[in-house]
Order: structure tokens, then C-alpha cells, then sequence
């Protein structure tokens, strides 16, 4: 039997039931601990890797890609604890406040 599922099927079928996809975001960055580290730094312009100028653009643009018309089930990240994820994972859940960030474009304060 053909197990493959292809990725533009929203839901996958079997033992009479019907699921829909989990869709997970990877945002690491690095290899190393310590890179990371430096680039989730909140004082960046941006608010870091996991600010809202890096994180909640790198997600919106993996939801119009993904072709599921849908949010992530799950958001792993670097650092958890750093910047702001928590806020960002709260909007898309729940709407509310966009985030006050700034958008970086180029330069070495980058995430």
C-alpha cells in the first residue's frame, strides 16, 4: 500500500477518522548555544530572534507558504524565556496588541 501523504493535503484519513496536519514552526537559529543566545537579545533592533520584528514576520510568512491556510499548532524557539514569544503566541491565539517593535532590515544590531 502507498503510505505517501502528499504535503498539499490538509488532512490526512485512516481507521475511519480524518485529522488535520500538525503544522510546527521551527525557529532556531544556530548551532551553537551561545550564537543564539546573542541573537534573541531583546535590545536588537527588532526585539531579537524572538522579537516582533523577526519572529511574527517569519510567521506569517511560513503560514501564506505553507498552503494550509492556518496557524502553527506549535512555536519552538531558542530561549523561550527571551523577548517576546509568549506575546506573539497570545495574538495569534487570541488577538489583542500588535507588538511595538521595530522592523530590521540590515546592520549589525540585526537579529
Amino acid at each position: 500500500a502507498d503510505l505517501h501523504v502528499p504535503w498539499s493535503m490538509p488532512y490526512i484519513a485512516g481507521f475511519d477518522k480524518t485529522w488535520t496536519r500538525l503544522f510546527t514552526l521551527n525557529h532556531f537559529c544556530c548551532s551553537t548555544g551561545i550564537e543564539s543566545l546573542r541573537r534573541v537579545n531583546p535590545t536588537r533592533i527588532g526585539g531579537g530572534d524572538n522579537g516582533w520584528g523577526t519572529l511574527f514576520p517569519r510567521m506569517m510568512l511560513c503560514i501564506a507558504e505553507s498552503g494550509l491556510g492556518r496557524k502553527p499548532n506549535f512555536v519552538a524557539v531558542d530561549w523561550v524565556n527571551i523577548g517576546d514569544v509568549h506575546d506573539i503566541v497570545d495574538y495569534m491565539n487570541f488577538g489583542g496588541r500588535l507588538g511595538v517593535g521595530q522592523r530590521c532590515e540590515s546592520g549589525l544590531d540585526c537579529a
